[in-house]
């Protein structure tokens, strides 16, 4: 049985790290059955809290000291469109580009939090409710100043409450999708399906073909909803929290 240090190392993640106050490290695992002994046997422990372990198959067993923890948190999900094969959409003249030197409203921080609901971040029980939603308050600030974002376009009816939001990255041969969220109160009402179409027109502009978005194999009704849009499964990986403290 190989050895973790054997196949790949540990990278740290600095920004994890200085975000979460704890020293993060990194493992792309490429093979299920390995000696797990190996990674705290060899002074993981010391260098590190918490390591995000990733993997294109599930891993069966772990076989670690009970005052250390491994626990699958995602079963993080791609799916892609080809936009070449989707038909023109009609703009909304309720869907408008949100303005990078708007002010990043209290709702606006409200809806990319509950985008993350299904979030590793959030689904980790280790990780304190309040960072999970600072982190998600920075992704969209960061979005709004146009760093993580290329665009964000938000759905508002007569210039009044935003009412969901959609944010767009532009890659060097296609799109991704980032925050995608819908009021709780507005949803089932086809304003997603608004957003997502928009995002459509707006990679189709910038001569964009495929476009992706990431979401949790465990949010069906995200899962049933990018299907319904057009979108095809691309990968699935897993990805575990091992906690050395």
């Amino acid at each position: 049985m190989p050895k973790l240090t054997d196949m790949s190392s540990i990278k740290e993640l600095n920004w994890d790290s200085n975000f979460f106050d704890l020293k993060v490290g990194e493992l792309i695992l490429n093979e299920p059955n390995v000696d797990w002994r190996s990674l705290y046997e060899d002074g993981s422990k010391e260098q590190f809290q918490l390591i995000y372990i990733k993997s294109q198959t599930e891993i069966g067993s772990f076989d670690i000291p009970a005052d250390y923890e491994i626990k699958l948190v995602d079963k993080k999900i791609t799916f892609a469109i080809n936009l070449q094969q989707q038909s023109k959409e009609t703009s909304n003249k309720n869907i408008n580009s949100f303005g990078i030197y708007e002010s990043v409203s209290d709702e606006l921080k409200e809806l990319s939090i509950l985008a993350g609901q299904h979030s590793r971040f959030y689904v980790d029980d280790r990780i304190d409710e309040a960072k999970f939603e600072t982190l998600y308050k920075l992704w969209i600030e960061n979005s709004v100043n146009r760093t993580f974002a290329d665009e964000v376009l938000v759905y508002r009816e007569n210039l009044g409450e935003i009412l969901g939001l959609i944010t767009i990255q532009l890659k060097e041969d296609f799109a991704n999708i980032g925050l995608l969220s819908v009021n709780k109160n507005q949803q089932g009402k086809g304003i997603g399906s608004a957003l997502m179409n928009a995002a459509f027109s707006f990679a189709t502009e910038k001569k964009i073909s495929q476009l992706e978005v990431v979401t949790q194999l465990d949010n069906i009704d995200a899962c049933g909803f990018y299907k319904k849009n057009g979108f095809a499964k691309k990968s699935l990986e897993y990805i575990y929290h091992f906690w050395l403290k």
